[in-house]
């Protein structure tokens, strides 16, 4: 794919991004504790958790591009980001260690 493909590609996408609002967020609180965060930004996807007492981490995963964070301690975010928007299929992902 050429340079100018790659960012008209872009272009493309900050301008429908820009137009649709693209901040769509969730937020939970899974069984093993803490708080996870995650959904898509005007620049992205994400997944955030947060978890006070254990090691833990977290991924997301587009078409495009994927992010998995490093294991952090407990009282830490982990934070995981990616190239992403509406059309791409966005998976989430949380995990203890």
């Amino acid at each position: 794919m050429t340079a100018k493909r790659i960012l008209a590609g872009l272009a493309l996408t900050g301008a429908l991004c820009s137009v649709t609002g693209t901040a769509v967020a969730a937020t939970q609180y899974p069984v093993q504790g803490g708080t996870w965060n995650y959904g898509l930004n005007g620049a992205g996807a994400y997944s955030d958790y947060y978890h006070g007492s254990v090691c833990h981490g977290s991924s997301v995963y587009t078409d495009w591009d994927n992010d998995r964070s490093i294991d952090v301690a407990g009282g830490r975010w982990s934070n995981a980001f990616a190239l992403g928007n509406w059309w791409t299929h966005n998976r989430y992902y949380y995990r203890t260690c």
